[in-house]
Parts: C-alpha cells; structure tokens; sequence
C-alpha cells in the first residue's frame, strides 16, 4: 500500500522448481482497488560466459579478434532513458534498480547493431549503492548482438590506489569479469591531467626527494640547470611556474628534469594499478581515456597533458580524446596524424583509439535549438574524422554519445542517433564506416624526422615534438606520405647510448642520464614460511637469519637505449649495496620499455647477525648507475 508523495520498497526471494533456457518473465502491478494504475516487466535469465573464450587481445599495435586485426566502431553508451536527466544519480548509477529499462536498453542495443557499431564505452559507477546483476544482464544483451564493452570503472591511480582498488577489486571478483569475453578492456581514470602549478603542488615534496636522488643534491642540480630550483613564499621547494612548463627559455633543463620527474610518477601509479589488476585478471587490456594526451597543439594555457613516452610502458593502448581538435579537416582534425605518429614513436606495438570525439548540435552554453546547418557540419566532421583514423592507421573510435536529443546537464546533442531511433544523416557515415576503418591507409611511408623531445619547452612531450617539424609534416602528409619520427636513443643500447644527461646537459656523474632510466617495480623476499612477501620502498623486514634469504625483483626499462647482458662495458646489472654489496647481472637484454624479473638470488647466507640495510638501484658498468633508488632493511 502506498503512502502519498512517497516512496515504497517491496522484495519477496521466489525459487523456481526448475529453470528454462528462456528465462522467466517478472511483473510488477499498481492496482487502485481493482483497477490497473501500471504496470512493468523485464525477464530473469541465467547467463554464462562462453565456453570458449574470444577475448580481445592486443598483437603489433593491432586489436586482434579471432585471429584477425578488429577495428572499433563504438559509442560511448548510456541509455536513452537516462542520458538526459537531471537526476544524476540516475545517471551515473544506471546498472542500479531505479534506472536500468530491459525494453529502452534491448532497443538501444538493436539499433546499434544495425548502424554498424561493433563496441560501446559504458561507465559503471559505484557509491554506496551496490551493484546489481544488471550488469551481467547488459553483457548477456552484447552478446546477443556480437558488440563487446569497454568497461570504465573508477579506479583514478593517481588517487588513493590502495583505498579504491578495495572496491574495484570487489566488482572484478563479484562478477567473475576476467572470464567474460564481452569485456573489450578496463577504462580506469577519467580524463586526467596535471592541470596547473597550484594542483601539482601535491607532488612538490616528491619532486623534492626525486630531485636528491638524480642529482645527488638540489645544489648539484641548480648547476646543472643554470637556475635555481622553484621555491614557494615559504622557502619550500614547488614545481615550475606555467610559463617555464609550457615555454621555451633559460630554465629549459629545469623543466625537462620536472618532465622526466612526472613521467616517472605516471608510469609508477598507473603501472601499479595495472599490475593488482592482472593479478585478477590477465585477459583483459588495460588503459584510461587521456583527455589531451598525444595531441601536438593542445596548448591550453597553464594545461599539462599527460606525455606517453613513460605511460607507454604502464598501459595496453592509448586512448586519447578529440576535442582540442576543433572540427574542420585542415585547421585542427588532420592534427590527428601527428598524433599517431606520435604514438608510434612512443611505443609501436601500443594500438591507439580516440576514447571520446564527437560533434555537439548545440555549440555554447545558453543555446535552445541547434544551429541552422548543424546536422550537415556534424555530417561532415564524421566523415574527416574516419578519413583521419584510416589515413593515420588508428585503431577505432569511441563517439560521444549514442542518444540523441537535447542533453540537460551538458547542453548538447552530441547524439548519432535521432530521440525516436530515426536515423540522422550522421547516422550512414558510422554504418558506412567499418569499411574505411578496415582499410588500408592510403598514404605511403614518408620520411622519417629525428627530433629531441628536450630541445624545446612547449605545452606537452607531443608539442615540443610537433613544434620541431610540423611544416615538413604536414608538407610529407600533403605529398601523400606518413611520417615517422625516432630519435637518438632508438636503435641504441647501454653500450654506445649517447651519455648525455637530461636536459642535454653533459653527464657528469651528478646528473641522471638521459637514454638510460629504470623503475624498480617490485621487490620480493622469500619468508620463512616460504612465500615470496612483496616489500615498498623502505620498508624492514624480519626474517630468519638462520636460512638464506632469497630476494627476486621486477625492473622496466623506461630509458630509450636497450639494456645489455653480460659483464662487459656498458652491460647493465642491478647493484646491492649497504650492508652488503652485490652485482646481480641480467640473464637476457631489455629492450626499451620491456620488463624483466631478476632473481631469485641469495642476498644474505644463513647466519647472518646484524639488522642489515640495502640498497638497490641499476648501474651501466664503467657509464652510469641510473633509475630509482629502491631501500629496505632485513631486521
């Protein structure tokens, strides 16, 4: 019985005899006396993983499925019952009871499959409402229309990792997600960036400390820049001020060592991130839509985007947005060329896929109807924008959005689709699209441009790059040609790498090289229960002195030049020292932006006494030690 202007929950738990492979069908009734006031239903099905698996898997900068190269067509994918609403709780939570419509999703759904989309980006929020099996509803629904999921859950790394990867693990492990081969690959930050100098100043006292460690102290560095480090009101040191991160000058090595400093603290948290992830879950690829990321003239003042050069190592593929990328082939959508270019220099075997681009009706705040000729513009920026994923060979897109129709909270209509489920023009470009994206781009292989991504402060790694050839780029693009880029450290190795330090300072011992660099992923201790216990950067340990200890530990390649095994010059070890000292060699090369896992090695032999410091860190023999400086104590 309902109470006026109120709201009333009922639940009964019903287990049937026996189940049908067609599921059961639910309704729930309003009745005013005997009369029907409304009515709804949905249907209860049980749905499995297939049997045998077609995952989604990453070869040579490809998306491969079934053993073929898989180009995205997708949208990202609200329903069209809550993209709208003022209610953003119904909104962001639409897997929840209050929100989730079988009849409005099944339609979506059927659309989509036949406009030619082949995947959509959901984003699966959870507060303190639980999730429900919607989910597994919605993934039994893809699967009845061959469309798989890019699935966007918040894990934001460069926040509390530790606090949010509780509850992301928990939805991985509710939902059995890693055998479930709906899933494209986790989504799992949200359009970061490192903003402006008042944001950054959360970092400054890791800045600090990096600063010690490369340097070997903040005076060596100040002679190696030329100026003096940052320093607040306070006398604390900061980060760099917006004009000496996003413009070239004197302070040139001060902004590149800060360059180098945040791309370390990217491939550090993201990384990690991805690793607790495949602890659970190895099947599924792992990135984050990258806001500006990857674009050349995204320089919005005071904006840092994040660099791919380190980032690379830490994710499956790149996923950059487009909306710095205006929407008229020659001034701004072309520019994605570079961006591919880019990315493959940042790491070739990386796919790259735009996670959101699209075309709004409504251009600015305030607006009430969509501009005359909005549907003929949006038209035609679909048509460049797939002219510019198959000329530059980018793996897919991901539109904003699928629904149609006036958006509320953002006053737009980025919508592919009419409110009534009508096609609009933009409609047959993404069902004609497919082909185009499958291929092959029609620009030959042009010339290949040396550049040195610190001989020029701009506003990014990609601008300072972009700045440095892009009339001869374009001039290659206008000839019918796609450039490469590389550069000094590509094709070296630890051996005959130039020694130069960043910043193209001469190395002097002080200062951190430039094409040599390394990250300590993990360090392992086998206890004396014999489990291997993972360890963080200072931590003690206590362990048996009366049996030898055993330590393996995981190293990435960041720098450029590819490590060497062996013991000749140049050849590259991880050296102990501290209460000990030991040369722990490489059994195989690393090549640029590979992992290896070292040991397991005896780093103190049973009998051992006294507590006992270490300290870890990776050393090109008779060049220089290099990478992060990794401490514990045995106790």
């Amino acid at each position: 019985i309902l109470k006026k202007a109120s709201m009333q929950t009922f639940s009964e738990q019903w287990t049937p005899k026996s189940w049908t492979s067609k599921g059961f069908i639910v309704s729930a009734e309003i009745l005013d006396g005997a009369a029907l006031v409304d009515k709804v239903q949905h249907t209860i099905n049980i749905w499995k993983p297939a049997a045998k698996k077609d995952y989604v898997s990453i070869e040579n900068g490809e998306f491969m499925l079934k053993n073929k190269p898989w180009r995205i067509n997708g949208v990202n994918y609200h329903p069209s019952s809550t993209v709208a609403t003022f209610n953003w709780s119904m909104f962001l939570e639409w897997f929840g009871k209050g929100s989730y419509d079988p009849d409005v999703i099944e339609r979506d759904l059927r659309n989509m499959k036949n406009m030619g989309i082949n995947s959509v980006s959901i984003q699966v929020f959870y507060s303190e409402t639980p999730l429900t099996d919607n989910l597994l509803d919605f993934f039994r629904r893809l699967d009845k229309y061959g469309i798989k999921a890019n699935l966007a859950l918040p894990l934001s790394p460069m926040t509390d990792l530790e606090a949010r990867w509780n509850v992301f693990k928990d939805v991985i492990e509710q939902y059995n997600l890693k055998d479930i081969d709906t899933i494209v690959s986790y989504d799992i930050d949200w359009e970061p960036t490192w903003l402006t100098t008042d944001f950054r100043k959360q970092w400054d006292d890791e800045w600090a400390d990096w600063i010690v460690e490369r340097y070997g102290s903040i005076e060596n560095a100040e002679v190696d820049w030329g100026v003096p480090v940052p320093k607040d009101e306070n006398g604390k040191i900061t980060n760099p001020s917006v004009q000496q991160t996003q413009t070239d000058g004197e302070w040139r090595k001060l902004s590149s060592a800060y360059r180098r400093f945040l791309n370390t603290i990217l491939y550090r948290q993201y990384s990690a991130a991805r690793r607790l992830i495949r602890e659970l879950d190895p099947n599924h690829p792992v990135s984050f839509r990258m806001h500006a990321a990857g674009d050349g003239g995204s320089g919005w003042y005071g904006l840092l985007p994040y660099d791919w050069s380190y980032l690379a190592a830490a994710v499956d593929f790149f996923g950059p947005e487009a909306y710095s990328l205006g929407k008229t082939w020659d001034a701004y959508i072309k520019r994605g060329l570079f961006t591919s270019a880019y990315g493959n220099w940042a790491d070739k075997t990386k796919p790259i896929v735009y996670a959101e681009a699209g075309f709004s009706l409504y251009e600015y705040p305030g607006e009430t109807v969509p501009r005359p000729g909005a549907l003929e513009n949006q038209t035609v920026f679909y048509k460049d924008f797939y002219k510019m994923l198959n000329e530059g060979s980018i793996n897919g897109v991901y539109w904003w959005w699928y629904p149609g129709g006036f958006r509320c909270a953002e006053n737009s209509d980025y919508g592919i689709i009419n409110p009534d489920g009508s096609y609009r023009p933009v409609t047959k470009i993404v069902k004609e699209a497919p082909k185009l994206l499958n291929k092959k781009s029609p620009l030959k292989s042009g010339k290949q441009f040396t550049v040195d991504s610190e001989a020029y402060i701009s506003s990014s790694e990609a601008g300072n790059i972009y700045d440095q050839i892009k009339d001869e780029f374009w001039e290659e693009i206008n000839q019918g040609r796609m450039p490469t880029i590389t550069s000094p450290g590509r094709g070296a190795d630890s051996a005959n790498c130039p020694l130069t330090a960043v910043g193209n300072s001469p190395y002097n011992g002080n200062n951190p090289p430039k094409y040599l660099d390394a990250w300590i992923d993990t360090v392992e201790i086998l206890d004396s229960d014999g489990k291997w216990q993972s360890i963080k950067n200072g931590d003690e340990l206590t362990v048996s002195f009366k049996d030898d200890v055993y330590m393996k530990v995981g190293i990435t390649n960041l720098g450029e030049a590819k490590w060497l095994a062996g013991r000749e010059t140049g050849s590259v070890s991880l050296i102990v020292s501290g209460g000990i000292n030991a040369q722990i060699d490489l059994p195989i090369d690393v090549p640029h932006l590979s992992s290896i896992t070292a040991g397991p090695y005896v780093i103190l032999t049973a009998g051992k006494r006294e507590n006992t410091p270490i300290k870890l860190r990776m050393e090109a023999k008779d060049r220089a030690p290099f990478g992060n400086i990794f401490t514990f104590t045995l106790k």
